[in-house]
């Protein structure tokens, strides 16, 4: 009767252990799939604030070149690091833009308004 106590023990214990191991691995695949996530999230919000100063960058520099008059009148001009895109007239390669930035100028009243948009969805992420 001992021995059938001591393998009915050993059963149970066999069981928790087994428990106790798949608890471990749920919280670390949940743990792991929350980093994860984190990550991405981290990575996205880094790429906006990046695009962000590129657009930022992309007006200074429109403004640098209206002040200067080495862009006359409105347009639409590009700012890149890919040289295919920036090797038409008035677009500008620059190494240190993460993302192209397109900059549109318009005239009203002799007043320049200038926008720039920063794509930080291309494929250069």
């Amino acid at each position: 009767m001992a021995d059938y106590a001591r393998r009915k023990k050993k059963g149970v214990v066999l069981f928790l252990i087994l428990a106790a191991l798949a608890i471990a691995i749920i919280l670390a695949a949940a743990l792991l799939s929350l980093m994860l996530n984190q990550a991405r999230i981290t990575n996205h919000q880094v790429s906006r604030v990046r695009a962000f100063y590129a657009a930022q960058a992309g007006i200074n520099l429109a403004m640098e070149q209206l002040r200067t008059h080495v862009w006359v009148g409105t347009g639409t001009h590009i700012l890149s690091k890919d040289t295919a895109i920036c090797s038409s007239a008035g677009n500008i390669c620059d190494d240190d833009i993460p993302f192209p930035v397109t900059i549109n100028i318009t005239s009203t009243g002799g007043i320049f308004n200038i926008s720039a948009t920063a794509d930080y969805t291309s494929a250069n992420l």
